[in-house]
This record gives C-alpha cells, sequence and structure tokens, in this order.
C-alpha cells in the first residue's frame, strides 16, 4: 500500500487565542500549518458565503423585473418590447447568481423567464425568437408544457405544421390532460385539413 492509499488521523485543535493549530501529539511538526493558519486568518477580502445561501435582493429584483414585464404584456394594448426588455434584464440577473447559489433557484428562474419571453415574441410576430426561447424553456424544464406549447405556436406560424404537432404531442406526452395542448392539437389538425 502506497503513502497516498493511507490515512492517518491526526488529533488538531485551534487554539483562538494564540491563533495556533495544537496537537495532543508532541511529535507532529505543525510549523508549516500553523503558518498558514496565520496568513489566512489575516486575510481582510470577504469570505463567500455558505454554499447554496441565496441572495435575497436578487429574487427580489428578479420577480419585480418578472412584475413589469407582466403588467407592460397585459397592458392595453399590449407593449410587447417593454415585456421583452424586462425578461431580458432578468434572465440576466438569473444567469448571474453567483456559483455558490443553488443552480436550481436559477434554473427555474430562467425557465419562468424565457416561458414568459417566448410569449411576448409570440405577441410580437417574431417567431424565430419565440421558437429559440421556447427551446430553451424545454432544455431547462422539459416537463413544463408552456415550453412545448410556445414552441409549437411559433413552428405552427412559420408554417413548420409537422414539428409544429410533433412540438404539441410530446408536451402531452408530460401532461395528457392539458387542454391548452389539446385545443392546439385540433387546432392545427383543422388548418391542415384546409
Amino acid at each position: 500500500m502506497s503513502m497516498a492509499d493511507t490515512f492517518n488521523e491526526i488529533p488538531l485543535e485551534i487554539n483562538e487565542e494564540k491563533k495556533l493549530v495544537t496537537s495532543s501529539d508532541p511529535s507532529i511538526d505543525l510549523t508549516n500549518l500553523n503558518s498558514l493558519y496565520r496568513h489566512m486568518s489575516a486575510l481582510t477580502i470577504p469570505v463567500p458565503p455558505p454554499p447554496n445561501q441565496i441572495h435575497p435582493a436578487r429574487s427580489t429584483h428578479i420577480q419585480r423585473l418578472k412584475d413589469s414585464g407582466n403588467a407592460a404584456f397585459k397592458a392595453s394594448p399590449p407593449d410587447y418590447a417593454s415585456a421583452h426588455k424586462f425578461y431580458t434584464i432578468a434572465i440576466s440577473m438569473a444567469l448571474d447568481r453567483a456559483p455558490w447559489e443553488h443552480h436550481n433557484i436559477a434554473r427555474e428562474e430562467m425557465a419562468i423567464m424565457y416561458a414568459n419571453r417566448a410569449a411576448a415574441n409570440l405577441g410580437a410576430e417574431r417567431w424565430p425568437e419565440a421558437l429559440a426561447d421556447s427551446c430553451a424553456v424545454i432544455e431547462l424544464k422539459k416537463l413544463w408544457t408552456k415550453g412545448h406549447f410556445r414552441k409549437g405556436k411559433a413552428l405552427e406560424e412559420m408554417g413548420r405544421w409537422k414539428e409544429a404537432r410533433e412540438a404539441y404531442a410530446f408536451g402531452l406526452q408530460f401532461e395528457p390532460e392539458s387542454e391548452e395542448l389539446k385545443n392546439a392539437l385540433k387546432e392545427l389538425e383543422k388548418k391542415e385539413k384546409k
């Protein structure tokens, strides 16, 4: 067995008063470890928060941007350009989350924002952009039928009916009772028969 394959537990303690690492075993040389401990203790740079700690202000800003985008989308007449802008900024903020924050938070936020931006793109008749955003939603959250529905709508508007039918059918695999997808599929079948 090589040296790398063995592990010896050494009883260590930190003496906060003297800023030293000590051991009950006097034969252990702790000079290098104490030097490292002193240097690390003297650092003035901020230490990142513990893993998975969520930055609450970022979540609040993302929610506000989403709400602003939703308000612009629901305005009369709808302001798709402003909605698109708010959702895009929210996506950027979600992407800029610190690496120690849990990835599922950013993933969920981005899925929602991409889905909303896809709806704004559909409303503004920007079919390729709506398709790209819908595909991003599906990559982030495959089981969520909003992505499949909006992908199907974008493809349908682009005249790619076969692919639209496949998108609706694929979404129905995840949520067979989705009225939105069922109705979209029926409407598409009517168009195809004309």
